[in-house]
């Protein structure tokens, strides 16, 4: 089983594990401490559903973006090339579902005709 921390604030975070065996025995673990920099940074992806065009904003500059179909087939990548509003044409795309991945993150859009 995994966690994911979906907390929006920079600086080091605390955690610890807790260990629960099939039998019901637990142990806890001694706390780690993780830096995450940059983590309230909010990266949003609009329109969507799109028809021409995507905008991503809140990106880090250089940050490398690939878009998906919903076979997990890479058709278009690219890289954020400055900070504000980068566009996207999606006219190439057909209609339906794709996955946009940038910043380790998964972005769902729907591309209309």
């Amino acid at each position: 089983m995994a966690f994911q921390d979906a907390s929006q604030y920079d600086g080091v975070r605390y955690y610890r594990l807790r260990q629960v065996d099939f039998d019901g025995k637990q142990e806890y673990f001694q706390p780690v401490a993780a830096d995450c920099p940059n983590s309230g940074t909010a990266v949003s992806i609009y329109p969507n559903p799109a028809s021409e065009q995507l905008r991503i904003q809140g990106a880090e500059p250089g940050s490398d973006w690939e878009i998906f179909d919903v076979s997990a087939r890479s058709l278009l990548r690219g890289n954020i090339q400055e900070e504000g509003t980068e566009l996207i044409s999606v006219l190439s795309l057909p209609a339906g579902l794709y996955h946009m991945h940038l910043q380790n993150r998964v972005f769902p859009f729907v591309v209309l005709e």
